[in-house]
């Protein structure tokens, strides 16, 4: 009986599958490595670093903390532009920002939505180090009468055009500024624009 037994161990642990866990320092290489500036990380990028975060034992110690941040909730601008967000990240790494904005004016482009939460700039403080010193997103612009734009402006009509999307933020607003690649890339009346991107901003003093 007690050679079954060891019969059964031995063949389970042939088995067994071992897989090498990823350490904290990998993690933290492969988010400055994927999440650069100007640049976007691919939904599949985002999610294997989450799935590393969560089974590395390093992390996950007594020692180690993977704090995660989630908010979410809507704001209106000034002028009546609207944005719906949500907002999710772990303290110290990396924030994912899932964003919509409706522009009901022409030529507003520069944003400002205050939210209420103090716990929301906190965990981005731990995030964007400098937020004036953040990357630019290329983002798509729609619009549901194309065709009429284009007319006013004697252009060829297009499905949508392409604006370049700036964040900042402080303890009371979001800021975005979104400005056009061309003339024909300014914000019309009944624009929107529905983009996530994620940002890891570690402090990088500003090339002059």
């Amino acid at each position: 009986m007690f050679l079954i037994l060891n019969q059964k161990i031995f063949s389970l642990n042939n088995n067994l599958k071992i897989k090498t866990m990823a350490t904290k320092r990998t993690i933290i290489a492969e988010i400055d490595n994927k999440i650069i500036p100007n640049g976007n990380i691919l939904a599949k990028d985002t999610n294997k670093i989450l799935k590393d975060i969560l089974d590395c034992d390093e992390l996950n110690s007594s020692g180690g903390s993977t704090d995660g941040f989630s908010f979410s909730g809507a704001s209106n601008d000034d002028n009546g532009a609207k944005l719906s967000y949500s907002i999710r990240g772990i303290v110290g790494l990396f924030a994912n920002f899932t964003i919509m904005i409706s522009i009901p004016d022409q030529n507003v482009n520069n944003l400002s939505f205050p939210y209420e939460d103090p716990k929301l700039f906190e965990s981005l403080s731990k995030v964007m180090v400098n937020s004036e010193n953040v990357p630019d997103f290329l983002v798509k612009i729609r619009n549901s009468q194309p065709d009429v734009i284009f007319k006013k402006l004697g252009l060829e009509p297009k499905k949508y055009r392409i604006g370049c999307l700036n964040l900042r933020f402080d303890d009371k607003n979001l800021y975005f500024s979104i400005e056009g690649q061309e003339w024909e890339d300014s914000l019309f009346t009944g624009d929107s624009i529905f983009t996530s991107f994620t940002i890891h901003t570690p402090g990088t003093k500003k090339i002059k």
